[in-house]
C-alpha cells in the first residue's frame, strides 16, 4: 500500500462491477474512484477485465490492480473527453497513488 493511513478497502467486485471486458463499467468505476477519494481508500480492481473510457482520480486515495487485473480502453473516441488543459486537473489532485503487483 502506498498510504500506509489508509484503514479502508473498496474491493469492486463488492459493487456488482463487471469484469469479463464486455460490458462498460466507466460509470461505476468512476464512481467508486470518487468515494474511495472522499474515503481516503485503497480501491482495489480484482482479477479480471474492466472496459472503460477515461477515469478521473481523486486526491487521496490508490488505486491497486490486483495480478491479472486489466484496464481495457474503449475504442470509441467519445468515451475520452477533450480537455483543454489537462495540467490543470493533475494540479488539483494531491496524494494518489496507483499500484500494480
Amino acid at each position: 500500500m502506498i498510504y500506509e493511513d489508509m484503514k479502508r478497502i473498496l474491493y469492486a467486485s463488492d459493487y456488482s462491477m463487471e469484469s469479463d471486458g464486455c460490458a462498460d463499467v466507466t460509470g461505476k468505476l468512476q464512481k467508486l474512484t470518487d468515494e474511495a477519494g472522499r474515503l481516503y481508500a485503497k480501491l482495489v480492481l480484482p482479477k479480471g477485465t474492466y472496459l472503460c473510457g477515461s477515469l478521473f482520480l481523486r486526491s487521496h486515495m490508490e488505486f491497486h490492480l490486483e495480478e491479472g487485473a486489466v484496464l481495457l480502453g474503449m475504442q470509441e473516441e467519445s468515451a475520452y473527453p477533450l480537455m483543454l488543459n489537462p495540467k490543470i486537473f493533475a494540479m488539483q489532485s494531491t496524494q494518489q497513488g496507483f499500484a500494480t503487483p
